[in-house]
């Protein structure tokens, strides 16, 4: 059931500028958690027009420490450029150090993470 939730949690569209985004630096809940991972990946994301109307779906694993030790493009986009910024960005986000913090049951429900990547640019 987690896992269903943190993939729609996962689900985001990204707007604005990332110099904005103010990642939580722990978090106690699946919820929680999934909402900072959200954050520290759409940080680390760069933009580009041409990621408009685009889709990704991605699908990474956290190790004990947290950082991303496998990673699968699930659904490609058509834009090559989109697809190499979300496996940067995730990568750049590596380790997920803040979600050590939430207690163990929570962390073993993250540590496989769907991503659905959805730019709109403002």
């Amino acid at each position: 059931m987690y896992r269903t939730l943190l993939v729609c949690m996962l689900g985001f569209t990204l707007n604005g500028c990332a110099n904005q985004i103010r990642v939580p630096s722990s978090c106690e809940t699946v919820n929680q958690c999934a909402e900072l991972v959200k954050l520290k990946i759409q940080s680390n994301l760069e933009f580009d027009e041409s990621f408009k109307d685009q889709t990704v779906k991605v699908n990474f694993h956290l190790d004990q420490r947290a950082n991303v030790v496998s990673y699968t493009m699930l659904e490609p986009s058509n834009v090559i450029k989109l697809n190499e910024a979300v496996k940067s960005a995730v990568f750049a986000s590596s380790p997920f150090s803040e979600v050590l913090s939430a207690d163990s049951d929570v962390f073993s429900e993250i540590k496989e993470v769907n991503l659905i990547v959805i730019p709109q640019l403002d």
